[in-house]
C-alpha cells in the first residue's frame, strides 16, 4: 500500500493505526468522530507526503514526537477533542501549515515556538475554556489572518500582536476574564474584523484609531465599558459599530469623522443621554440604534444624515413626545431617506404618538377643519424638493371607551362626583419618502380620513413641513367632509383618488 494517497476511516470503531500500514505517501488523513482512537503509533512520524490531518472529535490526548517531520502538513484539525491538552514544540520543520484548528480542546496554552509557522493563515482556539495564554512569540506567524481566542480564559494579549501584520479576523467574544486590548494592537493595519463583545474590557486605547482597515467592531454587552477614544474617529474604513448594552454615557466630538460608517447601535445603553451634535456629519450612516437609552433629544443637524433609513427610539420615553413636537413645529428635519422609525418595540416607517388636548399640541398643529376627512394641496415639484421631506396628519378624536372619574370615599360606601371624556390628539409624520414613485409625477393632492368604532373625529388637518421653516406650511384645505374610510389618498391632475395606506384601527386609539 505504498501508493496510499487518500485514507478516510471517520466514523469507525479504530484506536490506532497498525504499523503494518505503510503511510509515507498518504496525503489526507480522515479520522474524524473515531471517538476511541487516541494516538498515533511510531510509524506516523512517516507522513511525509501528509498535507491533511482531520482528528475531529477523537479521544486523541497528544500528538506524536515526529510530527516535526510533517512538511509537508497544510491542515491540522484537533477541534472537538476533549483530551487534547498540550500542542507539542514546533521544530520549524513544518513550514507549510496554514490551517491549525484547536478548538474545543482541553488546552491551556501554545509553547512559543508556534512563531516558526511562518505558513499559518488560520489559527482557532474557541472554546478552549482553560486556555489563559496567547505565546508572546505568536507575532512572529506573520502569515496568519484569522485568530479566533472566542470563549476563552485569556486576560490579555501580548504587546507582539501588534506584530501581526497580515491579520483580518480577531474574535474575542464572550472571554470574560479579558480587560484590556494592547496598546500596540493598533500597529494591525490590516486588520478589518474585531469582537471584543462579552468581554471585562473597559476602554479602548487611543492607538485604536491607527487600525485604518478596521471595518466592523463589536463591543456590545461589555458591561464596564464607559468611553469610546476620541481617537476612534480616525478609523476611516469602519462601517459597523456596536456598542449594544454597553455603559457608556456620551460619543466624542470625533464620531463625526466616521465617514464610512452606516450602522451605529447603542441600544440597552441606560446611561447614554445625548447624541453628539456633529454627529449629523456621518454621512454614510443608514442605520441608527438608540433603543432603550436616556436620550432625551436628538441633534438639529440629523436631518444631515442623508442616507439614515432606519431610527430605532423604541422604549426612549424622555425623547418621544418631545420629538414630535419639534417636528410639528419644524424645528427638527427629519433625514430624506428616513423610512423606518421603531417604537414602543414596533417597527413603523410612520412617526406617531398620542397627546392629551391638554398639552398644548394643538398651539402647532395650526390648521384644522371640522370632521373626519382633509385635503391639501401638494406644492409644485413636491416629489422633486429636497426642502420637502414630508407632511404630519393630525386628527383630535375622543374615544368613548375612554372616560376619568373622580370618586370621593366617605367610610366604606363612595361617591361619584365627576365622569369626564376626555379628547385626544393623534399626530403622524409621514415622509414623502414612502410615497410609491408610480404616484410622482400624476399627484397633486394629499388626503386624509379618519374613522373606527368607538371613536369621535372632532376635527383633522394635514401640515407640510418644510427643512428651516419655523412656521408650518399652511395647506389648501379642501372637500371638508365627516365620513370616509380611515386611510391617506393622492389625488391626481384628472381628479382620479390613488389609496395609499390604511390605518390600522388600533393607531388612533392610546397605547
Amino acid at each position: 500500500m505504498r501508493s496510499l494517497q487518500l485514507l478516510y476511516l471517520c466514523k469507525t470503531a479504530i484506536r490506532e493505526l497498525p504499523s503494518s500500514i505503510d503511510l509515507e505517501s498518504v496525503e489526507i488523513l480522515d479520522l474524524s468522530n473515531c471517538f476511541k482512537f487516541e494516538k498515533f503509533s511510531e510509524n506516523g512520524a512517516n507522513m511525509k507526503s501528509l498535507r491533511q490531518l482531520v482528528l475531529t472529535n477523537t479521544a486523541i490526548k497528544e500528538l506524536p514526537t515526529g510530527i516535526a517531520n510533517w512538511e509537508s502538513l497544510r491542515t491540522l484539525d484537533l477541534s472537538k477533542c476533549s483530551k487534547f491538552e498540550k500542542f507539542p514544540e514546533i521544530q520549524g520543520n513544518m513550514t507549510s501549515l496554514k490551517k491549525l484548528l484547536l478548538n474545543n480542546t482541553a488546552i491551556k496554552g501554545l509553547p512559543d515556538s508556534i512563531g516558526y509557522l511562518k505558513s499559518l493563515e488560520i489559527l482557532n482556539v474557541s472554546d478552549c475554556s482553560k486556555f489563559e495564554n496567547f505565546p508572546e512569540k505568536g507575532g512572529n506567524m506573520k502569515s496568519l489572518k484569522e485568530l479566533s481566542l472566542k470563549n476563552t480564559a485569556i486576560k490579555d494579549l501580548p504587546d507582539s500582536i501588534g506584530d501581526l501584520e497580515s491579520l483580518w479576523f480577531l474574535d474575542l467574544t464572550n472571554c470574560s476574564k479579558f480587560e484590556k486590548f494592547p496598546e500596540k494592537g493598533g500597529n494591525m493595519k490590516s486588520l478589518r474584523v474585531l469582537y471584543l463583545n462579552d468581554t471585562a474590557i473597559k476602554d479602548l486605547p487611543d492607538s485604536i484609531g491607527d487600525l485604518e482597515s478596521l471595518e466592523f467592531l463589536d463591543l456590545s454587552d461589555c458591561s464596564k465599558f464607559e468611553k469610546f477614544p476620541e481617537k476612534g474617529g480616525n478609523m476611516k474604513s469602519l462601517k459597523k459599530l456596536s456598542l449594544k448594552n454597553t455603559a457608556i454615557k456620551d460619543l466624542p466630538y470625533s464620531i463625526r469623522d466616521l465617514e464610512s460608517l452606516w450602522f451605529l447601535d447603542l441600544s440597552d445603553c441606560s446611561k447614554f443621554e445625548k447624541f453628539p451634535e456633529k454627529g449629523g456629519n456621518m454621512k454614510s450612516l443608514m442605520d441608527l440604534r438608540l433603543k432603550n437609552t436616556a436620550i432625551k433629544d436628538l441633534p438639529n443637524n440629523i436631518s444631515g444624515l442623508k442616507f439614515l433609513e432606519t431610527l430605532n427610539l423604541g422604549g426612549c420615553s424622555d425623547l418621544w413626545e418631545g420629538l414630535i413636537r419639534r417636528l410639528i413645529r419644524s424645528a427638527l428635519a427629519l433625514p430624506p431617506r428616513l423610512v423606518e422609525i421603531h417604537n414602543r418595540g414596533v417597527k413603523c416607517w410612520k412617526l406617531n404618538a398620542v397627546i392629551p388636548e391638554s398639552s398644548g399640541i394643538l398651539e402647532w398643529i395650526r390648521y384644522h377643519i371640522l370632521g373626519s376627512e382633509v385635503t391639501a394641496k401638494l406644492p409644485m415639484n413636491w416629489y422633486e424638493d429636497l426642502d420637502f421631506p414630508g407632511f404630519v396628519v393630525s386628527c383630535v378624536y375622543r374615544d368613548i371607551h375612554s372616560r376619568m372619574n373622580a370618586v370621593l370615599h366617605a367610610g366604606v360606601s363612595a361617591i361619584v362626583i365627576l365622569n369626564i371624556w376626555l379628547d385626544q390628539v393623534w399626530v403622524w409624520w409621514y415622509p414623502k419618502i414612502a410615497i410609491p414613485k408610480e404616484h410622482h409625477h400624476k399627484s397633486t393632492h394629499i388626503n386624509a380620513s379618519f374613522k373606527s368604532k368607538g371613536i369621535n373625529i372632532k376635527k383633522c388637518g394635514i401640515n407640510l413641513i418644510f427643512a428651516g421653516d419655523q412656521q408650518n406650511h399652511m395647506p389648501m384645505l379642501e372637500h371638508p367632509r365627516n365620513s370616509g374610510d380611515n386611510g391617506s389618498a393622492l389625488q391626481d391632475t384628472n381628479g382620479n383618488v390613488h389609496g395609499l395606506i390604511k390605518m390600522m384601527n388600533t393607531t388612533i386609539f392610546p397605547r
